[in-house]
């Protein structure tokens, strides 16, 4: 739980370094106000055919800064595509 908790009390970030261009690049697009965003995020945390470490996984962490990033911009609809299994964990 200390990752989750360490990205709840983080900012968000709109750029990060890219090492394909040198420079820093946008995430989620430009960072701008959007009503929908569709995702696929990585499963392997969750998955039964991987560790299943949940958020305390390499991957795991990934989900809660996806939802932040959606909380903080009030995106008004989420479509995000996992594991069956995930929300039963």
């Amino acid at each position: 739980m200390k990752k989750i908790y360490d990205i709840n009390r983080a900012d968000n970030m709109c750029y990060q370094k890219c090492l394909s261009h040198d420079n820093l690049c946008p995430l989620f697009g430009e960072c701008s106000e959007t009503d929908l965003d569709t995702s696929g995020l990585p499963c392997t945390d969750q998955s039964t055919a991987g560790r299943q470490l949940f958020e305390e996984g390499p991957t795991g962490p990934v989900f809660a800064a996806h939802a932040k990033y959606h909380v903080e911009k009030r995106t008004k609809i989420v479509i995000t595509e996992n594991v069956i299994d995930f929300w039963q964990s």
